[in-house]
């Protein structure tokens, strides 16, 4: 073949090559950034969710903080460990189920870290929700005397005294009255029981990557779990006169 007929070809040829060499880099830029501005728009939209999300949860969540059973959730875990309320709570249960107070301390529990964040992006922007971290709280040790009955009543209204605690452990003996050097000690017909108790709190702070918790994808306050707690917390009543359930006396002869 000629080389004037072939050589438009090859021109073309070239052309084209040394065309695509120059722009594909320059294309795949282009489509780069494309996909970037479409990331963007993107993450914007979801940003403008959650913000409006969250001003719809703040003004919901101020309205039930206000309401009586939004302060029933304060109340039940502050944010502080509230000692002087815990005071109260065991002097209202001793008193109205007949025991007395024989010894009282609180032992504070080592702090959790505020939050960890799991996964974060090149510039250093939390990509996952954080991990919370458990409440703290203080250990409550408190010494009772009475009978049987008035110290299972206690432990019973306790349970529902509206805030939140877990009882690691109940020991219960009987009193001996203090003999002298001729009288050996005899049981007084009281017992004695020591009781150890963790009250729980959660304070304020801030969380890097809060608005990414499930809670702000969504534009309404859910009040379940309060109505639950109310469900579950009664009124402290008087003890009665004699037990109406559970076990018997152990110690009864």
């Amino acid at each position: 073949m000629p080389i004037k007929k072939i050589f438009p070809f090859l021109f073309l040829v070239i052309v084209l090559f040394v065309g695509f060499g120059f722009l594909k880099p320059t294309v795949d830029s282009i489509i780069g950034k494309l996909s970037q501005q479409t990331t963007l728009q993107n993450d914007l939209a979801t940003a403008k969710t959650t913000r409006e999300n969250i001003d719809k949860i703040s003004n919901s969540l101020d309205s039930v903080l206000a309401s009586e059973s939004g302060k029933a959730a304060l109340a039940f875990l502050p944010s502080n460990s509230n000692q002087d309320r815990i005071v109260d709570i065991m002097n209202v249960c001793s008193f109205q189920s007949g025991i007395s107070v024989s010894d009282f301390s609180f032992q504070p529990n080592s702090k959790q870290p505020v939050s960890q964040v799991i996964n974060s992006a090149s510039d250093g922007k939390p990509v996952t929700a954080p991990v919370l971290p458990a409440p703290e709280s203080v250990t409550m040790t408190i010494g009772v005397r009475g009978s049987y009955e008035s110290i299972k009543s206690f432990l019973e209204k306790l349970a529902v005294s509206g805030r939140f605690h877990v009882v690691n452990a109940v020991s219960i003996k009987q009193e001996s009255s203090k003999g002298d050097s001729n009288v050996a000690a005899a049981p007084t017909g009281a017992l004695m029981a020591t009781v150890k108790a963790d009250f729980f709190n959660q304070p304020e702070r801030s969380y890097p990557g809060a608005n990414l918790l499930p809670v702000f994808g969504q534009g309404t306050f859910d009040t379940a779990a309060i109505d639950t707690l109310l469900k579950s917390e009664s009124k402290i009543d008087v003890l009665p006169d004699a037990p109406t359930s559970g076990r018997g006396n152990p110690f009864a002869s």
